[in-house]
């Protein structure tokens, strides 16, 4: 989640205010679509201070902390610092042909990143309306990214996203998709990705953070 973006005086403040609290680790970054995106921030926190608060932690949750961590460097590797970005995904409730012949069409030319991702049993036994995660029903995820180095490729690479996104979009059923894989311009989609979930999500943000202080990323606007 993100909210206002803090200078580095405000930064150490809130380092300080919140010492002794094995839970909390501020972190501070450049907010921003674009070059200017991600890139850490001067904050007074570094590894040593993080990992001392987090060694307070109970076992049962510095375990959690430990699985997390190992996906974190997946991650990475899979997408280093510095690397430009575009990404489009969408549920797939069936595979006609038609889907399939899209994959053939645009599969062979995929600079970097495709995948359809088959949904278990598992997911659509969970009442839809049970937890924050809508279209459980959706046989497939599928996944596009493009992932780019120097800034000569965005036309192309964020072209190929596209239009293989078009052609499979129309057999999906569905406005909504999986929220990490949402690009900076799809933002208007983000309630469809809860469903009928989304009015409920509103009253909790509508309790918990009113004034939507927490509101990059994939937003859930409070409710008026």
């Amino acid at each position: 989640m993100g909210g206002k973006v803090l200078d580095t005086a405000a930064a150490a403040r809130l380092w300080k205010e919140t010492e002794g609290n094995p839970l909390f680790v501020a972190e501070a970054v450049r907010t921003g679509f674009g070059d200017s995106a991600a890139r850490p921030a001067r904050t007074p926190t570094d590894h040593p201070m993080i990992t001392a608060r987090l060694l307070q932690l109970p076992p049962d949750a510095r375990r959690l902390v430990e699985v997390a961590a190992t996906i974190g460097r997946g991650l990475r590797r899979a997408v280093p610092k510095g690397i430009r970005q575009y990404w489009k995904a969408g549920f797939v409730r069936e595979r006609p042909d038609e889907v399939i012949a899209a994959h053939v069409e645009h599969g062979p030319r995929t600079p970097t990143v495709a995948s359809t991702r088959t949904s278990t049993p598992s997911t659509a036994r969970v009442d839809p309306e049970e937890t924050a995660f809508g279209h459980r029903d959706a046989r497939y995820a599928m996944v596009l990214g493009s992932f780019r180095p120097e800034p000569t490729d965005d036309e192309a690479d964020i072209r190929w996203v596209r239009d293989y996104y078009a052609a499979v979009h129309p057999y999906s059923g569905t406005e909504g998709n999986y929220i990490n894989f949402m690009a900076e311009d799809d933002m208007v989609r983000a309630p469809e990705n809860y469903g009928r979930n989304y009015r409920r999500l509103q009253q909790v943000k509508a309790t918990f953070d009113p004034e939507n202080f927490f509101h990059l990323n994939q937003n859930i606007e409070p409710a008026s």
